[in-house]
């Protein structure tokens, strides 16, 4: 009724006084798609016509579907006794129509209805779904309750054991102040959601998924396959932890003479002469206030006459040992043993630093000291480490480029 109108109402005229047989195999009082707009004032012209001339008709539809022709609402039970609560407005008024008021007659809030905003969007929700309307979308908002409570729960006894228990290793943070830097609110909400929705996700995988009546090879394969993602949570919870804790920090100024000596440590075993080319490149262009101060070195333990020759074309120092032992850690406390500069970089063999590597780490380091001078020796807080973001290459990976191109790669101060 709410997309038929005068020319489909035209035809039918014609039919009738041409003396055709005529039934309405399906009609409603919305528009053709089933839901949309209801027009009761069309409807009310439509059955007007079809009770007048005796034309039987068959009105779409019997069902509780969150569509505007449905006669029954969602929360309708069928193992009830039908009300006048359980109608829409379109079954009421068939109903009417059916136990044989003048359609005219029967009131109405409005010649029209149109699903607002906040049905089509339940109308979406529910459909997707694919359950039982209401029913399953208040199941779903239950879940959803209770996968934030679950997170607050496991919020407040985080914040209760994290205030509870001694810290054994200190961070950055414990020595420049627990308040400094901005904290990243969009991460924290993105984290927040992400982990509420993984959960839900997670609890309709129990619910509904596995298949508790099935063979019990078929049901233990699922719910191992459900402790694999179970644990996959867990171990991205662990990260999203660290994630919430960084914050965007100033990088710390030195004055010229706070500027240290720093020895740069590059492991090799056996990898390409021209794989180290590139690494003790980037090494020797990296940016530093003093470049006198900066002690390069390649760590070699395989003993290797190209690698010796590389580091006296390249400028750099060459140590190497007469065994293995202690593998690439053996190597480096050989080197520490051979230099005497208070801060250390490593390297391995296939990570290329940027050029402002030194300038981006040795002021934190630096001013973790500055920040200990004065105080007693228990309440300084020594960095020990610092560790920054990681990004690897090979050769096969690099396109022709110019040797003093930069390239990312994994940077680390180590002291």
């Amino acid at each position: 009724a709410a997309t038929h109108y005068e020319g489909l109402h035209a035809e039918l005229e014609s039919a009738v006084n041409a003396g055709l047989p005529v039934f309405i195999s399906e009609c409603g009082i919305c528009e053709a798609t089933g839901d949309g707009v209801t027009d009761f004032a069309s409807a009310a012209e439509w059955f007007t016509y079809l009770n007048e001339h005796k034309i039987s008709y068959a009105v779409w539809s019997l069902s509780d579907k969150d569509e505007s022709s449905a006669f029954f609402k969602l929360s309708f039970d069928p193992d009830s006794e039908i009300t006048d609560e359980d109608l829409t407005p379109s079954g009421k008024r068939v109903r009417d129509v059916i136990r044989g008021m003048d359609p005219k007659s029967i009131p109405v809030s409005s010649a029209t209805i149109e699903k607002g905003f906040f049905d089509k969007v339940r109308s979406w929700v529910t459909l997707s779904l694919n359950q039982h309307g209401y029913e399953a979308l208040s199941g779903w908002l239950i879940i959803a309750g209770g996968a934030v409570g679950v997170i607050i729960i496991a919020s407040l006894i985080g914040c209760l054991y994290s205030s509870q228990s001694k810290k054994k290793h200190k961070t950055y943070y414990d020595i420049i102040g627990r308040d400094a830097g901005k904290k990243k609110v969009g991460t924290r909400i993105i984290i927040i959601v992400t982990a509420l929705l993984t959960m839900i996700y997670l609890t309709w995988r129990i619910v509904f998924t596995v298949p508790f009546d099935a063979s019990i090879g078929g049901s233990a394969a699922n719910i191992i396959l459900f402790a694999v993602e179970a644990l996959g949570f867990v171990e991205s919870l662990i990260l999203y932890r660290h994630l919430m804790s960084i914050r965007k920090l100033e990088l710390p100024v030195l004055e010229d003479d706070e500027w240290p000596d720093v020895d740069i440590f590059v492991a090799t075993y056996n990898e390409p002469t021209e794989l180290l080319r590139r690494t003790i490149n980037g090494c020797v262009h990296m940016k530093y206030p003093h470049p006198e101060k900066v002690h390069i070195w390649i760590c070699d333990d395989n003993r290797r006459p190209q690698m010796r020759a590389l580091a006296e074309e390249m400028g750099v120092g060459y140590f190497d040992r007469p065994d293995n032992k202690g593998a690439k850690a053996g190597s480096f406390n050989n080197a520490l043993a051979k230099t005497s500069a208070p801060y250390v970089v490593t390297f391995d063999a296939d990570m290329i630093p940027k050029s402002d590597f030194l300038l981006e780490t040795i002021p934190c380091i630096v001013d973790a000291e500055r920040r200990n001078k004065g105080k007693p020796e228990s309440e300084q807080i020594h960095l020990g480490i610092l560790q920054t973001p990681q990004c690897f290459y090979t050769p096969r990976c690099l396109p022709a480029r110019p040797l003093f191109r930069k390239a990312r790669s994994q940077r680390i101060a180590l002291i």
